[in-house]
């Protein structure tokens, strides 16, 4: 499994120009998640689907392409003692799968994220996985990893026989999220992360 490609990744229209940390910076709210993900693979993650449960997307998530990196931005409700939670998911193309991410950073308490990968076929964006994966449910069409950031940062991994979604957080009220689609066979290693 690689688990490196450095400075190779390329940033995608959302982060040109800038970086997560900044646009972040900018949005004057107590509670501001960002949300990074890079794709190392060969396939292009397409068909953004989002809902939020708590707060609002300042900057929506965007398809990305392999060897890129995109960003997308929620934040609470101004005014009010209410955090940002919600759930993102990706569309692999070609391989009827998604990535899926849920994260939640209340007003007071610790951030809690998951990542989550469907099984083949399993192609629709389905907001009841909030559900599934804040209640520690099951689902047969979809394996996810959950973790609590209060006082560490820890990457949290789920993978198939193809793909394997990293993902950490930060413990702050202005969490940064990474995530990283990798393939798990070299063959389906993005091109331009090669170079």
């Amino acid at each position: 499994m690689l688990t490196s490609m450095g400075d190779s990744t390329r940033l995608g229209s959302s982060l040109q120009g800038t970086n997560l940390s900044t646009m972040m910076t900018n949005k004057h709210y107590r509670t501001v998640v960002g949300i990074e993900i890079t794709n190392w693979t060969k396939y292009h993650l397409t068909s953004p689907e989002v809902n939020i449960y708590s707060g609002y997307i300042s900057m929506p998530p965007v398809s990305v392409r392999p060897g890129q990196k995109e960003g997308m931005i929620a934040h609470k409700h101004g005014y009010t003692m209410t955090g940002s939670s919600g759930i993102v998911s990706w569309l692999i193309k070609k391989r009827e799968k998604r990535v899926v991410i849920v994260w939640g950073s209340p007003f007071i308490a610790s951030n809690t994220m998951a990542v989550g990968l469907t099984t083949a076929g399993k192609d629709n964006h389905e907001s009841s996985w909030f559900n599934t994966i804040t209640q520690g449910k099951s689902d047969a069409n979809l394996r996810y990893e959950p973790f609590t950031y209060d006082n560490a940062i820890k990457e949290i991994i789920i993978e198939d026989e193809d793909f394997q979604i990293c993902g950490s957080m930060g413990t702050s009220h202005k969490p940064e999220v990474k995530i990283t689609v990798r393939p798990t066979q070299m063959a389906d290693l993005s091109i331009d992360g090669l170079q």
